[in-house]
């Protein structure tokens, strides 16, 4: 009798351990809920495939999504399922919106491990009448010469409560697109990389942004400050140490080049001497040079003054022009006269002066 009492005794604290044991499981071990439904329009209508349906556990926060689909379930009579997990009964939100958030629907319920839900979601028009907020409108660099090539990194903080549909700035005035979009990087920014076209004029400009949310709010508010300057260019410059010369005289030619921009400019040097009165002209210099940016180079030559006969007015043109079009960069004059000592019938035509010049010349 003793050892069948001790049995039964043991039987029942297994009974007990059992039931204990199923108690605590239910609570801490996660357990599938299965949820099939309907998404449709308030007239009944199935959305199309593609919208998100979210399942959460309100009770813990988790989340499982997926997307809406025809056809799913025994028979394929629902557009949604979703697997999600419950500790126990616990209570659960289903919410489905279209990709770009214009409808919403949910619903709730309460289920437990293992359970089977139906649950049907009604999406309405979601309603939103306020325009994106635009913030914080930068341009890096804040000054940019018109050239074309040099860049500028515009930048706007462009936030919204129900999300962005598209970013843009009109560019028209610096020679850009007028919806030119600009584009997310990060911390709700949105940014875009310009350039001034030549010819556009030098000022203080603002570009328009407009940004506009997923349910076509705009805001046309703020825009984006930035400065163009004139384009810089080489330059070049000439002068001599006297205006009047005399046989005899050494003449001293200064010629100057500088490069102001930031890139290296290449360019067609060429120096010209003329004494317009007789038409005459002649290349003492004709080279190409590359200007390192910032650059600034000198040239000095030195002349002995002949006995060239009659005095003459004469003038020496220097020009830098672009090494592909030849279009004229930039050029300077000297002016300056040749006297004789005495009167003189030697007869010295232009181009004997010239080729003097030319191989009289030193550094």
């Amino acid at each position: 009798m003793r050892e069948i009492r001790m049995t039964g005794y043991l039987t029942v604290l297994s009974i007990l351990s059992i039931a204990m044991f199923a108690s605590v499981a239910s609570a801490q071990i996660p357990m599938p809920v299965t949820v099939y439904g309907n998404v449709t329009y308030a007239n009944g209508t199935k959305v199309p495939d593609g919208w998100n349906v979210t399942l959460i556990n309100t009770d813990t926060g988790e989340s499982w999504s997926t997307t809406t689909e025809e056809g799913i379930g025994t028979p394929p009579i629902y557009n949604y399922v979703i697997v999600g997990t419950a500790y126990g009964t616990q209570d659960f939100t289903v919410e489905a919106y279209d990709p770009l958030r214009r409808y919403y629907g949910n619903a709730s319920f309460t289920a437990s491990g293992f359970e089977i839900k139906v649950v049907d979601i009604t999406v309405m028009p979601v309603t939103d009448v306020t325009p994106p907020m635009v913030v914080n409108p930068t341009a890096n660099p804040p000054s940019i010469p018109a050239d074309g090539i040099t860049k500028s990194q515009l930048n706007v903080t462009v936030t919204d409560e129900s999300g962005i549909d598209v970013v843009m700035i009109d560019l028209s005035p610096i020679g850009g697109s007028a919806t030119q979009m600009m584009s997310y990087i990060g911390g709700d920014v949105y940014s875009v990389t310009v350039t001034a076209a030549p010819g556009t004029p030098p000022g203080d400009y603002c570009l328009r942004v407009n940004a506009t949310d997923i349910y076509g709010n705009s805001n046309t508010s703020v825009c984006i400050p930035l400065t163009i300057t004139a384009v810089e260019h080489p330059t070049v410059d000439i002068s001599t140490d006297k205006t009047v010369y005399y046989p005899g005289d050494t003449m001293i030619v200064t010629i100057n080049m500088t490069n102001p921009t930031n890139i290296s400019q290449d360019v067609h040097f060429t120096w010209l001497f003329g004494i317009p009165s007789s038409g005459y002209w002649k290349a003492l210099m004709d080279v190409d040079f590359t200007l390192s940016p910032g650059t600034a180079m000198t040239i000095q030559k030195y002349i002995p003054i002949g006995n060239w006969g009659r005095s003459f007015d004469a003038v020496f043109i220097v020009f830098l022009l672009d090494t592909e079009s030849y279009e004229v960069i930039n050029c300077d004059t000297a002016y300056w006269k040749y006297m004789p000592k005495a009167t003189t019938q030697e007869k010295v035509t232009p181009a004997n002066i010239g080729e003097e010049i030319e191989k009289g010349m030193t550094e």
